[in-house]
């Protein structure tokens, strides 16, 4: 039913519709997206993170979303909130879910906002980004967090661990105008 809002517990998801709208000029039907906010008790685990995405992603299409929006680092971990460092981090682990979650989007025909970490070259720390993936299972767009806490040395806070990003990010989903 257009408008439900389906709520279960802090680790299931949030099912929002959104009403079909007309334009006040031209009167043009913008069409309808389902968006299925998720959430579950993130730690440096990645299988595990990838296991209650891959779980939700099934859930929230089951629910009708078309597209399922996850929060930062929640496949990766939170870096100084899950675990110290990125010193010794299992990158080969990150990519093989990645992999597993860009499969299921393709399978599903789910769109998917991904929260997790960018690895850059060189003595470059991370980004903390949010992947957008379209309902192909290719991620069509990258969104790194901008306006990281912490001191001007970087030795505290967002900073400590990540390189801030320097652009927005902007992209359509069925036709339904920008999200941003």
């Amino acid at each position: 039913m257009p408008g439900q809002v389906l709520l279960g517990s802090v680790y299931r998801y949030v099912v929002l519709r959104t009403w079909t709208r007309i334009l006040s000029q031209g009167h043009e039907a913008v069409p309808e997206v389902t968006v299925a906010t998720c959430q579950f008790p993130v730690d440096a685990d990645v299988t595990r993170n990838g296991r209650y995405i891959l779980r939700q992603m099934r859930s929230a299409r089951k629910h009708g979303a078309d597209i399922a929006h996850f929060p930062e680092a929640c496949l990766s971990g939170y870096a100084g909130a899950d675990f110290p460092s990125y010193e010794g981090f299992d990158w080969e682990s990150l990519e093989r879910v990645t992999l597993q979650i860009l499969a299921l989007a393709g399978q599903l025909r789910l769109w998917v906002v991904l929260g997790s970490t960018h690895r850059l070259t060189g003595d470059h720390k991370p980004h903390n980004s949010l992947y957008v993936i379209d309902a192909t299972g290719s991620i069509v767009d990258r969104y790194d967090k901008r306006f990281c806490s912490g001191d001007p040395a970087e030795r505290t806070g967002d900073l400590a661990h990540y390189t801030p990003g320097d652009h927005p990010s902007i992209f359509t989903i069925n036709g339904s105008g920008a999200v941003r």
